[in-house]
Order: structure tokens, then sequence, then C-alpha cells
């Protein structure tokens, strides 16, 4: 039967139907389609159609994704397929289409309304959520944004982010006791604010990154700047493994790389072990309870370190900071258990330090723990 069954299909494609079981069963065939990469196909068989009167406004939305995906695509057609009239349908694939393309094409209340309609089906949830969050967070003073975060009010393993982007903090500590909302500092706003130490190490260096054009030949270099060089000394300083953020007191997190929305609100965090959410200046997270505790320790620890390309890049670099002070041989590094072997061997060729192994799942607090930057804006992954 197997060999018949391309044949088979095509014909029972050709014989008529009624009206809703004919939309169901093109529904179905695009969403086949679009989910196997099969944009080319998609568009040749029903590219045809996206004017007509009864499959057009059912089919539209996916002509436009798919017109997206390709190389150099027809803006101008995108906008004239997205703008047709919505079809009356439920179909999660259909709105998912249409809210991705609202989003690319800069309409954000139009793609919220999509993305609202996408998140009724629990089987999109999760890999929706993400993208839908991160615009309506983007855009929260807008009448969209706020009918999104109450459309997800609706759902219990929703509601607690969308309490969260809604800023009703009371109603959400009481809701959700393993979790707390807490602030987003700069390691240096962090140590004005009571925490710790700071000792500035001069000025910002300059980086010629060197450039090529799409054919490989060479572009003029250009220039960045790299972050301002410093150790801070965070007083009674929680770490998790696999973390990047380091909680200190009882509502803060110190994070340089969150503490500036206009580049956080990029940034990916579904990696990390106690992050639900981010929001402008604030971050809803696991609450930690430190399974051990040490008196001074370097800050090694983060959700990427187990990457050769962030350890290399991202994580072994503050050693240049940190090497400045006079004590620093004498104080542990507290690194992430489960890494590469490969990654201790290059820590220890490079210091003498001992190592603090941090299991995986393991809160640590710190009485005094160092902390030093990035080159630059350097995120674990980006959304």
């Amino acid at each position: 039967m197997a060999s018949y069954d391309h044949p088979l299909r095509r014909l029972l494609e050709r014989i008529p139907l009624p009206r809703v079981l004919h939309v169901h069963r093109l529904a179905r065939q695009l969403a086949r389609l679009r989910r196997k990469g099969r944009t080319a196909e998609l568009l040749a068989r029903f590219g045809h159609l996206w004017d007509h009167p009864v499959d057009g406004p059912h089919i539209s939305p996916y002509l436009a994704d798919c017109l997206l995906q390709t190389a150099e695509p027809d803006l101008e057609r995108v906008r004239t397929l997205i703008a047709a009239p919505c079809a009356q349908t439920e179909f999660a694939d259909y709105w998912y289409c249409r809210a991705h393309v609202h989003h690319r094409l800069g309409q954000y209340s139009e793609a919220l309304s999509a993305y609202a309609r996408v998140i009724s089906d629990a089987a999109f949830r999760p890999w929706t959520l993400p993208l839908a969050l991160s615009l309506a967070s983007s855009h929260a003073a807008e009448p969209a944004s706020v009918a999104f975060l109450q459309e997800l009010c609706r759902f219990p393993e929703t509601r607690p982010v969308a309490l969260f982007h809604l800023g009703a903090d009371a109603e959400l500590g009481g809701s959700l006791p393993t979790h707390s909302v807490r602030s987003v500092l700069s390691a240096q706003d962090g140590v004005s604010r009571g925490h710790g130490d700071w000792r500035s190490l001069g000025d910002p260096a300059a980086i010629r990154l060197a450039c090529f054009k799409p054919d490989g030949t060479p572009a003029p270099d250009r220039i960045t700047m790299t972050y301002e060089p410093y150790v801070a000394e965070l007083v009674s300083a929680t770490v998790v493994s696999g973390s990047s953020l380091v909680h200190v007191g009882d509502s803060t997190i110190v994070s340089d790389l969150l503490a500036d929305w206009e580049l956080a609100k990029f940034v990916c965090f579904r990696g990390d072990p106690t992050v639900m959410a981010l929001r402008e200046g604030g971050a809803l997270v696991r609450r930690i309870v430190p399974t051990e505790r040490i008196a001074e320790g370097v800050n090694l620890c983060g959700m990427s370190s187990s990457h050769f390309g962030h350890w290399f890049a991202e994580y072994l670099p503050r050693l240049r900071h940190f090497i400045r002070n006079p004590r620093f041989a004498e104080v542990p590094i507290i690194v992430d258990e489960g890494m590469p072997a490969s990654h201790y061997e290059f820590l220890r060729s490079l210091v003498p330090n001992r190592q603090h192994l941090l299991p995986r799942g393991a809160s640590l607090l710190v009485d005094r723990l160092w902390v030093a930057p990035t080159i630059n804006f350097f995120p674990p992954a980006l959304q």
C-alpha cells in the first residue's frame, strides 16, 4: 500500500468536499509542509490561490511566512498578503504564521493579537511563549500587550509570568511561594547600595574588529570598546551552579548583562535554572536556599560555562582583572561541576588557585564573592 500512498493522496485531494471539510484539509496540508520546511513546495502548490475568495484568507499567512524565508522576500507582496481579512479559524498554525509575519514586519499590536490565539493551544505554548513575552515586555505600555498578558492569566502554567509582566507583584507573591521577584542591578550599582566593595581598574580599552564583505574580501576594520575593567567583592552573595546571576540580599540580583535593558531585552535565559521571566529592572526567579557556604571565592560559574567558545572568550578573560589583586592566588575559584575536563585543565594552566566545584543544581553562599566583567556584551544566547 505504501507505493500507492502518494498518488492516492493526490487523488483524494481532488475530490470536491463541503467548504468546512475542504478548508480543514487545506489547513492540514499547509501546516504539514511548513513544519517540514518545504516552503518552496508550499509556494509552488498554493501561491496562485492567495486571492481566491474562499481559500485566500486561509492561505495568505502561510504564503507570507514562506516568502519571508526566501533570500530576497517581496515585502510589498508580504504586506498585501497579511493585510487580507483574517479567516474564521482556530487552527493554531494559521495564527502562528500571522503572528510571525506581523512580528517580522514590526506590527506589534497585530502580532500580539495573533499570539493570543496561538497560546490557547497547549502544544504551541512552550515554543511561542518566549517570542510573545519578549514582544509584550518590550511594548508593555500598549493596550495589546496588556490584553495579551491578561489572556495568559487564564492558564495556570503561564499565570505567574503574566502577573509578573503586568506588575502585579503583590498578587504574584501569594500565588507562587517557590519564586520571588528581584530587582536587577549592575555590579557597580549593587556596591553603591551597600552590597560590597568596588575597585575600578582603569578606562575601557579599544578593540579592533576585522571585518569582511559577503564575498570574503576585507572590509574596513571597526572599533568597539570593552566594558570598564573592575573587580567587585560582593557581601553575602549566593551563586547557583549553571546560572549567570548572583543573588545578594533578600531582593537583588547582580548582573551587568541584564542591567542595561536596551541590550538585555534580547538576551535569552531559558537555559538558566533560576530564571522564570525577565522585565526591565526585574526578574522572576526561583527562591534559592544555599546548600553550602565558604568565606571567599572567585566566581566563574555561569549558564554557558560548559561551552568552549564561552569558556575561552567569556569566562577566562576575567582572570586578567582578578590577578591584579595580590591576594588572588589565595582565593578559590568557584566553577561548575560537569564541564569538559579540558576546561579545568585550561584554568589550571593559567592560575594556581584551588578550584571549588559546585555540583549541578547546588547553590553556594559566599561571604565575599569576587566578580569581574566580560570583555563586552556577551550573552549566553539571543532571542
